[in-house]
């Protein structure tokens, strides 16, 4: 079947068309024969790579041009969800008659907001849980929604997020009977059963555009499933996964290792590295030390982003890299005419961008924004008199040796120009020195014009002085362009992470080394994958073998489109008893059959009451009855899942969540509260009972322990055995401290989570004492970027235990805890929150101002600026900005001298 025969508007046809796709494979042809384009509900069970997410696409514009419908397209993962937001972007140039062009939008964060704005949109991309957050929020544009399409349904077998999806997926049938459903998925071995479920059909196939084969490696020789056999030449003392790395890049193939964690994914990625650089051609190098400056240039400048430039030069990655960043208050220039705080911007929001090949402003749409936090931030000055405040590794657009070439600002020098933007014709500018830097590159960019006057031309501006400016908050913000234009400055925008995955798809990166949430989803295959253990650990219990789900799902990213005729997938044995054990329970086994993981106490109460809360259902029957249309219902019948859901009302009765007011339910403020800020009752409860009771000692280790104790609370720090001493030592000097009674040490388990939740505490009491980032990393051995995550998830439960606070009348506390929010952002001890209220002025730079005496505002309006100029970096931009916010004078003539002597320091510093 060929594109031109489908029931499509032609525009549509065209784009398929033109992205290279003139013939259906089978299975999208059998999905369009099944009624795919007639509003049926279909489960696609194909493999990798077989053309699921083309149907999903055809179905959406269908949806939307001829039946002026809306979207909704749910996946597990930010990742997947941002992959497939690239993927419909292509749509956006057709026209919907007068009702202007198709829009498209993505939403994977902020759960407790309703966000109106996605009302007006056609394609609306959400992760599982953002779904259910909006339907918690009662978003009324869910009812408008035709067409839901939910990718990776396997999901429902999940113990931890099944229940999510299954839940909201019954939801939407509930809300929009006559919703068209189309469930993908690459492994589902009981496929008929969740279509029936579905009111669906079901396609199921092993047809594949390239064809997979699984073995088993042992010594020197892999078995495949198909009989056949290759051999490995062995490189005396390297793994197994090292050998068959280096196996297939000899034949110029790309290898996808899977790890267990994230630390095991780096470590493979290093061991790797030497053994891939020799088979690198010299062309090959070259391209790859660009892509190393570019993982540099694109983001802050961290343990973790050093070892991915240092990896990338020898075609070796992983995949959990940072984010390009900048600081919070830098103005983001809009496409629809002047700026905006980079924190406020939206996602979806258009911003101004440029084109470097034909030098033309384009509009970029805003993917995604991250806050994070960030040391090394620099102010530049330029001779027009406007400045700019980035980090040190954030490149800008230079002329250097007669290129254009992105330089991160800590290499650029005085009296360098740097591409800028004119706002307005007013400005004072130096037309002859800027048209001369730029003609001699052939850059008569004077001409170029937008569709709004207040834009109107890119020229060159002289840097004047680079001053170092303190600590800050910073943002990413990712954008469809890779050039943006940020407070009227030319920057660059790429993520870490995409740049990794851009490489390795046009095959430069030749090794990838990934944890194996890369295979729920994201796009990207490799000639072989090799699955270096195939057990996993948990706590309290041990290893256990993964599933052959799970073993699919990653074996299912092998062999590439275009490029393979072949892909293989390889689990590694070490004994012979071992291999027979993998080939007939992984290799030539059959996928689990997906069972709903819903009827788990601990994961349903949270469902049960937001169903209440969101006026969803008002009744015990109509809870019944809508529980009776979950898959769980489907599996095994109504009688079960009532019995659980009878038992958490009594619960959230019990607990004051929800009433009984005859036949009617209701929540109370305080179970609204609970769904709202989507925490888990259970950590409700908790914090409340926490607050209620209080220890005898009340610290900042009490609160810290009271949020670590909550299950809502991640990442999961347990003990190693060499800190178990330590840390029973430190209960035992802070035992009255503790929230929740401290469990005997006989009970293994509940000790060891116990410490676990020390733990945590110990490092969230590390990092407001001060104590540096590299030394928590160091001795508490966790991966950079778990501290953030980590002060993230602390910030948001202190929060729900201010916000329940004020429920439960505890508001002698929230003045305490809501200092408490700001030291843990800040990282610093409470004597320096008067500082670092001040912009640009973080926990490092407090403390050198407090050290100094300078301890309060007061203080630091009566100084001398000379005095701030003299400590520690704090140089004359920032001394100014303090001065300015605390409102001091500075005197004439002292700013002029202090500016002669930065100016000349400056060069000397940078002129290197």
């Amino acid at each position: 079947m060929r594109i031109e025969e489908l029931s499509l508007p032609k525009q549509v046809k065209e784009v398929i068309l033109q992205s290279g796709i003139s013939v259906l494979y089978p299975p999208q042809k059998d999905a369009i024969k099944a009624g795919a384009l007639e509003g049926k509900n279909l489960v696609l069970a194909t493999p990798t790579a077989s053309g699921k997410t083309l149907v999903a696409e055809l179905c959406a514009m269908k949806h939307i041009l001829e039946h002026g419908g809306k979207v909704l397209y749910m996946t597990p993962l930010r990742a997947l969800a941002s992959e497939k937001y690239e993927g419909f972007k292509k749509y956006t140039k057709l026209l919907k008659g007068e009702n202007g062009r198709v829009k498209v939008a993505i939403s994977t964060g902020d759960y407790d907001n309703a966000d109106y704005r996605l009302e007006s949109f056609d394609i609306i991309i959400v992760t599982n849980e953002k779904c259910d957050s909006l339907l918690r929020h009662k978003s009324n544009w869910i009812k408008s929604v035709t067409l839901v399409i939910v990718d990776e349904i396997h999901i429902l077998n999940n113990k931890d997020r099944g229940p999510t999806l299954e839940v909201t997926l019954t939801r939407l049938m509930e809300i929009n009977p006559q919703v068209q459903i189309l469930a993908l998925s690459a492994t589902i071995r009981n496929a008929d059963e969740i279509a029936k479920w579905l009111k669906a059909d079901s396609i199921t196939t092993k047809w594949r555009p390239v064809k997979l084969l699984e073995g088993v490696y042992l010594k020197d020789e892999c078995q495949f499933n198909d009989g056949s056999a290759i051999q490995i030449i062995e490189e005396k003392g390297n793994a197994p996964v090292l050998n068959l790395t280096i196996h297939e890049i000899k034949k110029g193939g790309q290898v996808l290792i899977f790890a267990n964690t994230r630390r095991s994914a780096v470590s493979y990625a290093r061991r790797t590295a030497p053994l891939v650089k020799k088979y690198l051609s010299s062309l090959e190098k070259h391209k790859l030390k660009s892509i190393a400056k570019n993982i540099l240039s694109t983001g802050e400048k961290t343990r973790i982003s050093d070892i991915l430039a240092e990896l990338s030069k020898n075609g070796v990655a992983f995949h959990h890299a940072g984010l390009s960043c900048l600081p919070a208050g830098t103005l983001i220039t809009l496409w629809t005419g002047g700026t905006k705080k980079i924190e406020d911007i939206k996602l979806d929001e258009e911003v101004l961008s440029l084109n470097l090949k034909t030098m033309q402003f384009e509009k970029g749409r805003v993917l995604s924004t991250w806050q994070s936090g960030l040391k090394n931030i620099f102010r530049l000055k330029f001779t027009s008199s406007r400045q700019i405040i980035a980090s040190g590794n954030h490149p800008f657009l230079s002329i250097r040796t007669g290129e254009i070439l992105w330089v991160p600002l800590e290499q650029l020098k005085l009296g360098e120009y740097l591409a800028t933007l004119r706002i307005n014709r007013s400005e004072t500018v130096n037309r002859k020195e800027t048209d001369n830097v730029y003609q001699n590159y052939k850059l008569v960019l004077s001409d170029q014009s937008i569709s709004f006057s207040n834009f109107r031309e890119i020229y060159w501006d002289k840097i004047e002085y680079i001053i170092e400016c303190g600590e800050a908050n910073v943002w990413d913000l990712q954008v469809d362009k890779k050039n943006f234009i940020a407070e009227n400055i030319i920057v660059h925008n790429s993520a870490q992470r995409k740049i990794v995955e851009d490489s390795f798809r046009n095959r430069t990166i030749k090794v990838i080394s990934a944890t194996p949430t890369l295979a729920a989803g994201v796009n990207l295959p490799a000639r072989m994958v090799v699955i270096s253990n195939y057990k996993r650990y948990e706590v309290g219990y041990g290893r256990f073998p993964i599933t052959v789900l799970e073993f699919k799902q990653m074996a299912g990213r092998a062999g590439r489109p275009q490029y393979d005729d072949i892909g293989e997938a390889i689990l590694i044995s070490k004994t012979d008893d071992e291999q027979d054990y993998l080939m007939q329970n992984y290799i030539l086994a059959k996928p689990e059959r997906l069972w709903s993981k819903l009827a788990v106490e601990s994961l349903l109460r949270s469902h049960v009451l937001a169903s209440i809360a969101s006026d969803f259902t008002h009744s015990e029957r109509g809870l019944f009855e809508f529980f009776d249309k979950t898959f769980y219902a489907h599996q095994y019948g109504s009688t079960l899942i009532r019995t659980l859901v009878g038992k958490i009302l009594l619960f959230l009765n019990k607990e004051e969540m929800i009433t009984f007011m005859g036949k009617t339910l209701k929540a109370t403020n305080f179970g609204h509260r609970v769904s709202e800020l989507y925490l888990d009752p259970v950590s409700a409860i908790i914090l409340r009972e926490g607050l209620n009771s209080r220890p005898s000692i009340l610290t900042e280790l009490s609160l810290f322990h009271l949020v670590c104790h909550t299950p809502d609370m991640s990442p999961k720090y347990y003990p190693k055995r060499r800190e178990i001493d330590e840390l029973s030592l430190y209960v035992d000097l802070h035992s009255e401290e503790f929230m929740f009674p401290i469990p005997n040490e006989t009970e293994n388990v509940s000790f060891e989570t116990f410490l676990g939740e020390v733990k945590r505490t110990r490092i969230l009491k590390a990092w407001i004492d001060e104590t540096s980032e590299d030394e928590i990393i160091s001795k508490y051995s966790f991966q950079p970027g778990d501290l953030f995550r980590l002060i993230r998830a602390t910030d948001w439960l202190l929060n729900a235990s201010s916000e329940l606070g004020k429920i439960f009348n505890h508001r002698d506390l929230l003045p305490r805890i809501s200092n408490l929010r700001v030291r843990v952002l800040k990282g610093v001890k409470s004597e320096l929150l008067p500082l670092i209220k001040l912009e640009s002025v973080g926990r490092v730079r407090g403390r050198i101002l407090f050290n100094a005496g300078l301890k309060s505002t007061k203080d630091l309006k009566q100084v001398p600026l000379s005095q701030l100029v003299s400590l520690p970096k704090i140089g004359l931009g920032l001394a100014e900005k303090i001065k300015v916010q605390v409102g001091g004078l500075i005197k004439n003539e002292e700013w002029r001298k202090l500016k002669e002597m930065s100016a000349g320091e400056q060069t000397s510093l940078f002129e290197y």
